[in-house]
């Protein structure tokens, strides 16, 4: 925007005038004052007390005119400024109608230019409707290419599926030839066993046949012994007769053998199948213990090992996947104290399926693996769940207790090993007798249903120690359980 120059209209050309009229009345009351100065002068010479009275009114008209003259100085001085002033407003008016001769002819200018665009506008916009004219075109075509896109995409979509549920079908029909070859090595494998059961048998039938005659010879030939060997005789031959039609039925009974043997198969299978590592995998109410004491990040005393931890999340995540019958569980991981993975006590974890498995992985990755092993209070909370029907407990560890419950106070400051000692047969010695005892029937006989031990399993990992072996083991047979240790 051009910027203007206003005129202030604090001083004008008409002040100028309204100053020198001030001039000039102060000059006139000079000059009255100095008349009557005069006229009292000359009456001073009349008289001399006149004169004394004069003179002190001259003194005091003096003194009038000196303050006169000082005002009249100051008015000067007022006007020369005010003079100065209107001299500098002069050349500032005069630079204001330039700077407005300057922009008027920038204004001039900027019309010019302005009619110019406003003609270009003009020819742009016959140009815009053309344009839209071809653009309407050009939308019709691209309705029918979006069209004719969609029917393909619908196409292309159809033949994915079709792709999907052939390979699909294809899966299905590689797992059919897959359990069908399986199937027939074990058929194979069932008819071999039966073979040779059917020799056993042909043998075993031959012998009896042998038995059979030679019994029947010694009886023709000591039937002159007495009745008493008589008897024995007929006993014998009896029973040799009893094995004789045994052996008939089961060479008659082969057909339902062989397929008993090959129910037998598939259930010896199938109990292979839910094993892990040798365990058993049993279980619909399952609290698995986690050690995650520091050496659970340490291959010795000294060399750390990144691969430990991982593989025992992994583990576990492969354990809860392979438990069939699994319901419900719960994770409790333990060091110096017994923590749970979840943070829910006295409360059942619904298993999901694989999902979970790969939840409780993901969580424990992120637990903290420090301080020692108080497998005291880690049993002590895992036997909480006793009472709403704790069946199972699966125990990862890589090292004895040490430290706990249990600890005598003259064994505070013995070695390691003493206390490891000391401390895992507490552990032992409390299961059997407390934690895991047996609750009496109601009828004070046996064992009562749901107070029945719990199955203890123990995974040991990449332990050095052979007494940590040996107690993990007898821990699980202990509590008719199974262990297995991992590297």
């Amino acid at each position: 925007m051009l910027q203007r120059h206003k005129i202030p209209t604090i001083f004008n050309i008409y002040m100028l005038d309204v100053i020198c009229c001030a001039l000039g009345c102060v000059v006139l009351l000079w000059q009255v004052s100095h008349q009557e100065a005069v006229e009292q002068t000359a009456a001073a010479k009349t008289s001399h007390a006149d004169a004394l009275k004069q003179s002190a009114d001259a003194v005091t008209a003096r003194k009038k005119f000196e303050k006169a003259q000082v005002d009249l100085l100051a008015v000067s001085s007022d006007a020369a400024e005010w003079r100065d002033k209107y001299q500098k407003l002069s050349i500032a008016l005069e630079l204001a109608e330039r700077e407005r001769d300057d922009a008027r002819k920038l204004a001039a200018d900027r019309q010019q230019a302005l009619d110019k665009i406003r003609s270009a506008l003009a020819l742009s916009e016959e140009q815009l409707k053309k344009m839209l004219a071809e653009q309407k075109t050009t939308e019709v075509d691209l309705a029918n290419v979006k069209k004719i896109n969609v029917d393909l995409l619908a196409k292309i979509a159809a033949l994915k599926d079709d792709v999907a549920s052939k390979k699909t079908e294809a899966d299905v029909a590689a797992k059919n030839a897959d359990k069908q070859l399986v199937a027939l090595k074990l058929s194979e494998e069932n008819a071999r066993q039966l073979q040779t059961l059917l020799d056993a048998l042909r043998i075993e039938s031959k012998d009896v046949q042998a038995k059979l005659k030679t019994a029947e010879l010694q009886l023709k030939m000591r039937e002159q012994d007495g009745d008493k060997q008589l008897a024995d005789w007929k006993k014998l031959l009896a029973v040799l007769m009893l094995e004789r039609d045994q052996w008939k039925e089961k060479h008659a009974d082969s057909a339902k053998e062989k397929d008993s043997l090959n129910k037998r198969v598939l259930v010896l299978q199938a109990e292979a199948d839910q094993r892990f590592a040798g365990i058993p995998l049993t279980g619909e109410n399952v609290i698995f213990l986690i050690d995650v004491s520091g050496s659970m990040m340490m291959k010795d005393d000294h060399e750390a090992d990144p691969d430990k931890w991982p593989f025992l999340c992994e583990t576990l995540m492969k354990l809860m996947k392979s438990i069939p019958t699994m319901k419900r569980f719960q994770v409790i991981v333990f060091s110096d104290k017994a923590t749970y993975l979840f943070g829910n006590r006295d409360a059942w974890l619904k298993y999901e399926g694989p999902e979970t498995a790969q939840l409780a992985r993901d969580a424990l990755r992120k637990a903290k693996v420090e301080g020692g092993t108080n497998m005291h209070d880690a049993f002590d909370e895992a036997f909480r769940y006793k009472k709403i029907k704790l069946d199972t407990i699966y125990l990862f560890s890589d090292g004895l207790p040490n430290l706990g419950a249990g600890l005598p106070p003259n064994l505070k400051n013995a070695g390691e090993t003493q206390k490891s000692q000391h401390l895992s047969k507490y552990v032992r010695d409390k299961l059997k007798a407390d934690w895991n005892a047996p609750l009496p029937s109601p009828s004070g006989r046996g064992v009562g249903g749901e107070g029945g031990p719990v199955r203890i399993n123990t995974v040991g990992f990449f332990f050095e120690s052979p007494d940590v072996g040996a107690f993990l083991w007898a821990l699980a047979r202990e509590h008719r359980g199974s262990f297995v240790g991992l590297r």
